[in-house]
């Protein structure tokens, strides 16, 4: 019977990425500011993400909607997570000022359809 080699040396696992998402979470446990911003952007993620599923028979039910409007508003809302996803290195180095002001914008925009007549 064959008996599987035992080896005394220990096997690293550390990589650049190990190390890379060690300092980022220190960073981001140091600063008030990054654990305010990463939870706030959680928080607003959350919603649309636990809804994903149910956008379209929500949609369905409301009057004057067709099936080719309510893939139009679906392809919109992901084309809209996308081109965020896209732009959002080049609002990093902006500072708090900046993440207001996006954040401002998007509730600004959310007013609209909430704001709309029945």
């Amino acid at each position: 019977m064959h008996e599987p080699r035992k080896s005394s040396a220990v096997i690293s696992v550390r990589t650049p990425f190990i190390d890379t998402l060690r300092q980022g979470v220190n960073t981001a446990l140091a600063s008030r500011l990054i654990l305010l911003i990463i939870a706030t952007f959680a928080a607003l993620h959350l919603v649309p993400e636990a809804l994903d599923e149910y956008f379209a028979p929500l949609l369905n039910e409301l009057p004057n909607l067709t099936l080719s409007t309510i893939g139009l508003v679906l392809a919109a809302f992901t084309t809209a997570i996308i081109a965020g996803s896209l732009l959002a290195d080049r609002f990093a180095a902006g500072g708090l000022r900046t993440v207001l002001a996006i954040y401002a914008l998007a509730g600004c925009v959310l007013l609209f359809p909430a704001s709309a007549p029945t």
